[in-house]
């Protein structure tokens, strides 16, 4: 039986897709182990401490047709230093975006926005994800870091943040290792983020003048 270009263009683009759906999975999988297991080397030198016994919390969208997943983030529970406590006071986890508005504008390209937020991620949840163009309230620090002002200004958290990597620059363990948890767990320890973020950190996004404020 004879197939013509459409019939041939059509399988193509199918399998695309699923190559692409188990790509994410496995991307997924990956991060996950990794923060898991940096996050429960954790010491003293950290202000929080992971909250192991909390399942990650998931969440994730999909285009009109519900066939192709856009975006997925996984957040991790964080609390402040004591004694003994089960209470969540932040998470730190990452976001993938293939599509729509986690990505930024004038930049085409599929992104983890890795953050620290005080909530987990939710892409039900009125718009709790990174997403472009940013509220008035974000600033940004060398052009690498997004910052925002923590709801309650007694928290032990001094500031919350977000950062960029190219997820194609992504090719190894050991890239997202070095690229995407090894600097947020810096960020968390207190680090500076040119320090955290170098120019020369594989994949690393330097968000556009018009994107953002430009912390002073």
């Amino acid at each position: 039986m004879n197939t013509n270009a459409g019939d041939e263009n059509l399988i193509n683009a199918m399998e695309l897709v699923a190559r692409m759906g188990r790509e994410l999975n496995g991307l997924s999988e990956t991060l996950t182990d990794l923060f898991q297991h940096e996050l429960n080397k954790i010491g003293t030198d950290y202000p929080c401490q992971f909250l192991n016994l909390q399942a990650p919390r998931q969440s994730s969208r999909y285009d009109d047709s519900q066939w192709l997943c856009t975006g997925y983030a996984e957040s991790f529970a964080l609390s402040k230093q004591r004694a003994s406590s089960n209470e969540i006071d932040a998470h730190v986890g990452y976001q993938i975006s293939l599509l729509g508005d986690g990505l930024i504008p004038g930049v085409r390209s599929p992104l983890i926005h890795v953050f620290f937020w005080e909530g987990a991620a939710d892409f039900d949840s009125d718009g709790h994800y990174l997403q472009f163009p940013l509220g008035e309230d974000a600033t940004c620090s060398d052009e690498r870091l997004l910052k925002w002002e923590p709801s309650n200004s007694a928290s032990w958290i001094e500031g919350l943040w977000a950062f960029s990597i190219k997820l194609t620059s992504m090719n190894s363990r050991q890239d997202l290792l070095d690229s995407v948890v090894s600097p947020a767990l810096a960020l968390l320890r207190g680090k500076g983020s040119m320090d955290a973020l170098p120019d020369s950190l594989t994949g690393l996004v330097l968000y556009p003048t018009d994107v953002v404020t430009y912390a002073e």
